[in-house]
């Protein structure tokens, strides 16, 4: 009974669990409002359906990305961000969700 009881909270621990893969990343900006390539291992099937979240920063900051018609195109090891800020220090998590966004 002991088995059916471990398999069945590992199940409702992983659809609890809203991301499938996640990463910690560190990254510095040099330039504020510059596309900066960042590096990653999450190989989704599709790379735009990576999320990021600043967990800290050593200044304050907004981090996004390009939405314009002329965005560079995001690949699967490879995302690209900018920071508002120079020289801005920050600590991303790159997350892919068990379900895709609707």
């Amino acid at each position: 009974m002991a088995g059916k009881d471990s398999i069945r909270l590992e199940r409702d621990i992983e659809e609890a669990t809203p991301s499938a893969r996640f990463q910690e990343i560190l990254v510095t900006f040099g330039s504020a409002d510059t596309d900066y390539d960042i590096a990653h291992t999450l190989r989704p099937a599709d790379p735009e359906n990576i999320r990021y979240q600043i967990v800290s920063a050593d200044r304050a900051t907004s981090i996004y990305h390009d939405q314009s018609g002329t965005r560079k195109p995001w690949s699967a090891g490879v995302i690209i961000l900018r920071s508002s800020a120079a020289s801005a220090v920050v600590r991303l998590l790159l997350t892919i969700p068990r379900r895709p966004a609707i």
